[in-house]
């Protein structure tokens, strides 16, 4: 498999790519209705280019050109997200990132996330650990203070609510979001709508920092079908059952 400092390298190269294009590309929308930039594009060909010279082999699906190969026939298959975080990209927010995730047969090993504005790098490698700007990290293994406690969510999010203590805030990236539960920052952090580009390397690192991942009954996901998912939940194993029980979607879906 792939050394994770060369993709940590590319992600440090895609993110300074990006710094340097922030304020002076065209910004569009997309079919979707959601914000793209010519950086994305310029970021995610980089990204491609040097997947490409170091893993002819391996198949991409990317946020804003689609898929190399046929992902449903490849051992190792990398998704990512050039810019997560576009909106704040745009704007002048500082959350953002580069995204990469190498799945194998559909399960996360490799993850790479690059903040260059904030400086900060997240990686993982499967049975290796995550890791937060060059030492380990781990999710929270011992409950806090509510007052200290954060959850966090998409900020599209509107159908869902909330009966626990802890405070809710949203960052604008998904990526930025699984990053910070696996660093034990915040306590949990809700999933909505993603895309494989969205999660694949935040999985990776989240399960190496021994967080859970589950749907909202409480049952374990870890592989990716390259579809767009329903709710997940990323957690510290410590408030999984509090925060499952304290997430209404509408109606209660468990009566």
């Amino acid at each position: 498999m792939i050394d994770v400092k060369q993709a940590v390298d590319w992600a440090v190269e895609a993110g300074e790519l990006a710094m340097a294009q922030r304020g002076k590309v065209a910004v569009s929308t997309k079919l979707d209705g959601s914000l793209v930039t010519e950086a994305d594009k310029a970021v995610e060909a980089l990204l491609r280019s040097r997947i490409r010279d170091a893993c002819p082999d391996h198949h991409i699906v990317g946020e804003e050109m689609g898929r190399r190969g046929n992902k449903g026939t490849a051992e190792y298959c990398w998704a990512i997200d050039p810019i997560d975080g576009t909106v704040n990209y745009a704007s002048g927010l500082p959350h953002w990132g580069v995204s990469a995730g190498l799945l194998r047969n559909n399960i996360p090993v490799l993850g790479v996330v690059h903040l260059p504005e904030i400086r900060e790098t997240y990686w993982a490698v499967e049975r290796r650990g995550a890791h937060f700007n060059g030492k380990r990290c781990k999710v929270t293994a011992n409950r806090r203070s509510h007052d200290e406690e954060i959850f966090i969510v998409p900020s599209y999010i509107s159908e869902y609510s909330f009966s626990f203590p802890q405070k809710v805030r949203s960052f604008g990236s998904t990526a930025a979001h699984l990053c910070y539960v696996a660093r034990g920052t915040c306590v949990g952090a809700l999933l909505e709508g993603w895309s494989i580009w969205d999660v694949a390397a935040g999985l990776c690192i989240l399960q190496e920092s021994g967080a859970e991942v589950t749907d909202l009954h409480g049952i374990p996901r870890i592989s990716l079908d390259g579809k767009a998912g329903g709710p997940l939940l990323a957690c510290s194993p410590v408030y999984r059952r509090e925060l499952i029980e304290g997430i209404r979607h509408g109606a209660d879906r468990r009566g």
